[in-house]
């Protein structure tokens, strides 16, 4: 068996050799097995295709290959079956946290939430989303009551900064009025920045019309603050894992 493939391989060659690892180099088996289309598993193995969501999804209902592993090349490839069905526990965040949850007790609650064995970490935590979501994460596919597993490990990112790109991430968002969390999706890394695909902008209650006079118009108008649409990969504070819709 060869080694595994690291961080600086493709999602896609990291795929193909637990592929290749587990099912002997029979993709036609593997195919079957994790219900996706042959097609698909050989232009993954060409590199004409990486793995998207159906395939992520694939494979994490099979249980064997370390879906974190294929996206970043960090952590174990294969997984055991003890290792998927023993569950841990992780903190149940209030809020969205800036760092690991250790270091951000007072934010913690009281609860903890079961999780795989293969979805444990020290750095992990879950935070729920409630009513006041902003409508871009509506948009975007997102719902109140979701619920988020975080990993605050910044080894993850800072190891591949491509780790981030279409992840939802904690982000710290620094602008001249405050710092404050945000839950935003990361796009390019350009010029040593990464793009920000969501809309952080805080809401901000709309503005009755209503007649201007001459005082008005003399004074001086509110000063808008301006938002990034960048951010330095310092100011990722934890990027989400795992999302579970709940349906009460």
């Amino acid at each position: 068996m060869s080694n595994p493939p690291g961080p600086n391989a493709s999602a896609g060659q990291r795929l193909i050799w637990a592929v290749e690892t587990l099912w002997q180099g029979n993709r036609s088996a593997a195919a079957r097995d994790l219900k996706i289309s042959h097609g698909l598993l050989w232009a993954i193995a060409a590199g004409k295709r990486s793995p998207g969501r159906r395939v992520v999804t694939a494979i994490a209902a099979d249980g064997r290959i370390n879906v974190d592993w294929v996206s970043s090349g960090v952590g174990q490839p294969l997984l055991s079956k003890s290792e998927t069905l023993n569950p841990c526990t992780v903190p149940v965040a209030l809020r969205l946290l800036p760092g690991p949850p250790k270091e951000n007790a007072g934010a913690l609650s009281t609860s903890l939430r079961e999780v795989a064995a293969s979805d444990f970490a020290a750095s992990r935590y879950c935070c729920l989303l409630g009513d006041d979501l902003r409508p871009e994460l509506y948009q975007d596919g997102l719902r109140a009551g979701d619920v988020l597993l975080l990993d605050a490990d910044s080894a993850l990112w800072f190891r591949n900064s491509d780790f981030l790109r279409d992840r939802w991430c904690a982000v710290r968002v620094r602008t001249d009025a405050l710092t404050r969390i945000e839950l935003a999706k990361l796009g390019r890394q350009i010029d040593g920045r990464i793009a920000l695909a969501t809309d952080i902008r805080p809401r901000t209650p709309a503005i009755r019309s209503r007649r201007i006079d001459l005082d008005d118009e003399l004074k001086d108008p509110p000063k808008r603050i301006a938002e990034p649409d960048s951010i330095e990969i310092d100011d990722v504070v934890g990027v989400v894992v795992k999302l579970t819709r709940e349906f009460l």
